[in-house]
């Protein structure tokens, strides 16, 4: 009896060991954290499945480095946009989307015409090669549809100023 009790005692030692060691693997793994935290261009999404949601109206898309670089995705000009959700020039001030009759409103819950907004810089990536988005009139470019298949890339380290700005630089 006195040998199963020490039996007993020796396994569950042996198990609070083992639970503690794949904890530890556990968190030491865990805590790598690998995903940066700087804005780097970053895949959204293939540009026709941006472009098919899109029909429904602009959508939000949060910073994916957890930052304050959100942003709407919009058609401007038959163009799909990465518009900023921060009114520029305006710290902490949100641009909300309310529908099309009223439009893209400021934290003051007045309207913000989208050519006022800053927008963050897009590529298309087609296999290796990255493309200016929107596609150049003339130049290198791929197919219509290799374009349709292609990634679109989001440049949140590169915020590009409102094209109804009359400054040159862009809050954000």
């Amino acid at each position: 009896m006195r040998r199963d009790i020490r039996r007993l005692w020796v396994t569950g030692a042996l198990a609070v060991i083992a639970g503690i060691a794949v904890a530890g693997a556990m968190l030491w793994a865990t805590s790598r954290n690998k995903t940066p935290t700087k804005p780097q261009p970053f895949a959204a999404g293939v540009s026709h499945s941006i472009r098919a949601q899109l029909n429904e109206g602009p959508f939000y898309y949060p910073d994916p480095f957890g930052g304050v670089r959100d942003f709407w995705f919009a058609i401007e000009n038959g163009n799909i946009a990465a518009l900023s959700a921060n009114l520029p020039g305006e710290k902490g001030c949100r641009v909300r989307y309310k529908g099309d009759k009223k439009g893209f409103v400021d934290c003051h819950n007045a309207r913000v015409p989208e050519r006022d907004l800053a927008r963050f810089q897009l590529k298309l990536e087609v296999g290796k090669h990255k493309y200016p988005y929107p596609l150049p009139a003339s130049g290198p470019r791929p197919s219509a549809k290799n374009a349709r298949e292609g990634v679109l890339l989001v440049y949140l380290n590169k915020l590009l100023p409102p094209p109804g700005a009359t400054t040159t630089t862009a809050a954000g």
